[in-house]
């Protein structure tokens, strides 16, 4: 819809199967500068044992419950998000998107400022 060429910011946490948006990155990109603003939950990448809890898909409300006691169940967690996090590392170097990762509990204006930083010394050579 953008007439002219510009500047994007996409946030999210990119929590889904990242080849579905890869083509649609990829796209905008060839047009725009992109750059993926990538937020994250540190709370969500070491779930401890405290039991059942129920989870709930905030697009789909589908709620599932696991049992947080369970070793299996989060090893299996935790390779999960290490393939989701491999997935979304290579659909990004692929589709040549610039990428900020921005923890929930942190200040957001160190990782923006160190983005624009790196970025403004990249163009200067």
């Amino acid at each position: 819809l953008l007439k002219r060429r510009g500047i994007l910011f996409l946030v999210s946490d990119f929590i889904a199967d990242a080849d579905k948006y890869h083509r649609a990155l990829a796209v905008t990109n060839r047009r725009h500068d992109l750059v993926a603003v990538d937020l994250y939950d540190p709370l969500e990448k070491n779930i401890q044992d405290i039991g059942i809890l129920s989870l709930q898909d905030p697009e789909t409300e589908e709620v599932v419950w696991v049992d947080t006691s369970n070793n299996a169940w989060r090893q299996s967690y935790q390779q999960r998000l290490q393939l989701l996090e491999m997935d979304k590392q290579r659909i990004f170097h692929k589709s040549k998107v610039s990428r900020i990762r921005i923890g929930t509990n942190e200040d957001y204006t160190n990782p923006l400022m160190s983005f624009f930083n790196e970025r403004a010394k990249r163009i200067r050579r």
